[in-house]
């Protein structure tokens, strides 16, 4: 998550370095040092700061901002590398399974929504001028450096907490719709809460015990469980053509082929016999001209409205009038016309069936559309 400079309070209000300029500078190479340094600027290591508590990096420069700053480089070329590591072991947990995600890919990912400020923090612990050098070894302490992004760990679980609460009763519920949108406020907690998880353990090299990893596994697993949600759904559609409009069953062909393509069951009224868990009620109907001036071109307007309704209590889940203009298609004669249009009425409609079974709108299948 980027961390923006109002939110991080007074101390830590200084310049923010990036993960990439840190390592960018740490990657340079660093002239050989003179023999007769004090050990700790040759070793990098001192016995006051174990390294299980201390991160310490030693610096160059001409002078000794440019020294502080490459030994600050330093510490963050080795936060950088335990970070690596740490993604690579959490990297299914972070991306959930099967979601093909490289470990360069989770990388990026916390660089993007994560910066280091720390610099307020490092100590500079000696300096020595050698051959025309300034030498630098500055401290940080690892608790200090995780502490505000600690804080940032218990604010965000706790939003995500409660999100995977709110969707466990949205999936009790077999609310689908509501399941789906709070499936997407998990995946935006997760990925907030994952960063600043990766970097508390690396800086501080302590691995969460109180369950925040676990939390982050369950938010992955969200998209999944919704899709078996939608594959225990079955629709009976009971849409009626209007009288003079037997033509209509090619939409209703159209909205059942969109139903199982999204990974729910569709069936046709009359069928269901107790189960199908939702209904699709309404009327299909259209209206034709002829235009004398264009070739005497006929023209299908075609419009559908329906409800969507939970079988079981009779709640609306949704309810549309869709088609009229939008819809609207022309053809030598009227079935070539009724085609067209009923195939532009059907592409307006999944959408909306789309929305209803969870899953984000969109139209119909290629396969589907060249029906």
């Amino acid at each position: 998550m980027v961390r923006s400079m109002d939110s991080t309070g007074p101390s830590v209000r200084r310049a923010v370095l990036s993960l990439c300029a840190i390592v960018g500078v740490a990657c340079a190479t660093a002239p050989a040092k003179p023999a007769d340094l004090r050990e700790h600027f040759l070793t990098g290591r001192d016995a006051q700061f174990p390294p299980d508590r201390y991160l310490v990096g030693v610096g160059r420069g001409s002078d000794l901002g440019q020294a502080r700053a490459t030994a600050l480089a330093d510490i963050g070329a080795q936060i950088q590398s335990k970070i690596e590591g740490t993604l690579v072991s959490h990297e299914e947990i972070i991306v959930g399974p099967g979601r093909n995600a490289s470990a360069s890919q989770v990388t990026n990912d916390v660089r993007q929504h994560t910066t280091f400020d720390y610099q307020g923090h490092a100590i500079v612990l000696d300096t020595q001028a050698k051959d025309g050098a300034v030498y630098v070894l500055v401290v940080l302490d690892r608790a200090v450096a995780a502490d505000s992004f600690r804080r940032e760990v218990s604010k965000t679980r706790t939003l995500l907490r409660h999100a995977l609460d709110d969707f466990a009763a949205a999936e009790a519920k077999m609310d689908l719709r509501g399941a789906a949108r709070l499936a997407k406020e998990v995946a935006a907690r997760a990925r907030e809460l994952a960063p600043s998880l990766v970097l508390v353990e690396s800086i501080a090299g302590a691995i969460p015990t109180d369950g925040e990893w676990a939390e982050v596994a369950r938010a992955a697993q969200v998209d999944a469980e919704v899709a078996r949600m939608r594959s225990r759904t079955s629709i009976e559609f009971c849409l009626t053509p209007a009288p003079d409009f037997p033509e209509a069953g090619q939409l209703i062909e159209a909205l059942i082929d969109h139903v199982v393509s999204l990974g729910a069951s569709a069936i046709r009224c009359g069928q269901a016999r107790g189960s199908a868990t939702l209904r699709a009620e309404g009327k299909i109907s259209a209206v034709f001209s002829t235009e004398a001036a264009l070739g005497s071109a006929v023209f299908c307007r075609p419009s559908v409205d329906f409800r969507l309704l939970d079988v079981k209590d009779g709640t609306e889940i949704m309810s549309a009038s869709l088609g009229g203009d939008p819809a609207r298609a022309a053809g030598r004669d009227r079935e070539v016309a009724t085609r067209a249009a009923l195939k532009k009425l059907a592409a307006v409609c999944a959408p909306k069936l789309s929305e209803a079974l969870g899953e984000p709108p969109r139209g119909l299948s290629q396969a589907q559309v060249s029906k």
